[in-house]
């Protein structure tokens, strides 16, 4: 008579290596997150600005950069500077606003994770 039962489950290695990849994706999400909730406020930056009656009637780039750093200013976004902000005039009329940026995150040791980030929105001119 054969009394050995076949075992089932995880053993204890198997349960570690889980435990360690389990950890290692919730740190990579931490850490991936906020970059992309930045952009996102960002982006609700650019589309108020479209909205702005203001940034319709406004007559230079300065003031343009000025009004859509106000907004980042106030969702204390820090990753977009003014050197990031290019307004150039289109031939249709209006303008378009761009944000092209790098968001550079530490993850572990020497291993960064580089987000690219390029938002844009016409605004249009007159009031």
């Amino acid at each position: 008579m054969d009394t050995r039962q076949q075992q089932r489950g995880m053993s204890l290695i198997g349960m570690l290596l889980l435990i360690m990849i389990v950890v290692g994706v919730a740190l990579l999400a931490m850490r991936i997150t906020p970059m992309y909730l930045d952009n996102m406020a960002v982006r609700g930056a650019l589309k108020g600005l479209e909205a702005d009656p203001g940034a319709r009637s406004a007559e230079s780039p300065e003031q343009l950069r000025s009004l859509l750093q106000r907004r980042l200013d106030v969702n204390s976004i820090s990753t977009v500077s003014g050197k990031d902000i290019k307004v150039r005039r289109l031939d249709g009329g209006g303008r378009e606003v761009r944000a092209t940026y790098q968001v550079r995150v530490h993850l572990v040791g020497n291993l960064d994770v580089v987000g690219t980030f390029d938002e844009a929105v016409v605004v249009p001119t007159g009031g």
